[in-house]
């Protein structure tokens, strides 16, 4: 309660204070000072002159006409290089992506030939595994095939060998009691 009622005595205190009249603050004889005239500030940042108006003053050359037009003639020198420029830069960005295509057709080119060659290839590797197993079977049957003359070789030697055994048996007995005789 305290607070409400100190609060509405400074409202109160400083309402009054407001409306007393500026005669009765300042004294009548207190000499009246102009208001200093403000500071302008040019885009450069530094405090621009008050001229009267109609006073010529020498202006700073920096931003004259002449350094206009110089200013003006170096950035049409640098578009024109730079338009120069971008011109190499897209030639040359043609001239890499034909590059780029050309090689990307090549690579295309040398898949397609690599893959009828792999298929070449294995095609040639089949004929050669069939080759080698016609080559091992017809090995395997002229070696049956001399395997069969051996034994046919061997059965008429042992054939003819029996019949001169058998000859030379029957003849030496007849001979034999001839001798004894």
């Amino acid at each position: 309660m305290r607070s409400k009622t100190s609060i509405v005595l400074a409202t109160l205190a400083l309402v009054a204070a407001c409306k007393t009249q500026a005669s009765q603050t300042a004294p009548p004889t207190a000499p009246i000072v102009p208001a200093e005239p403000a500071v302008l500030y040019g885009r450069d940042g530094k405090p621009v002159g008050a001229a009267p108006r109609g006073a010529v003053a020498e202006q700073d050359q920096a931003g004259g006409r002449m350094t206009l037009l110089e200013l003006y003639q170096k950035s049409c020198e640098e578009r024109d290089a730079l338009l120069a420029e971008l011109e190499l830069v897209r030639a040359d960005l043609e001239r890499t992506q034909t590059a780029l295509l050309d090689a990307q057709q090549r690579i295309a080119g040398y898949e397609t030939s690599s893959t009828s060659e792999l298929q070449s290839l294995d095609a040639l590797r089949a004929e050669n595994l069939d080759l080698a197993a016609r080559l091992a079977t017809a090995h395997i049957r002229r070696m049956e095939a001399e395997k069969t003359l051996l034994e046919l070789r061997i059965a008429m030697l042992a054939e003819e060998r029996a019949k001169s055994v058998a000859a030379s048996d029957s003849g030496a007995g007849e001979h034999a009691p001839e001798h004894k005789q």
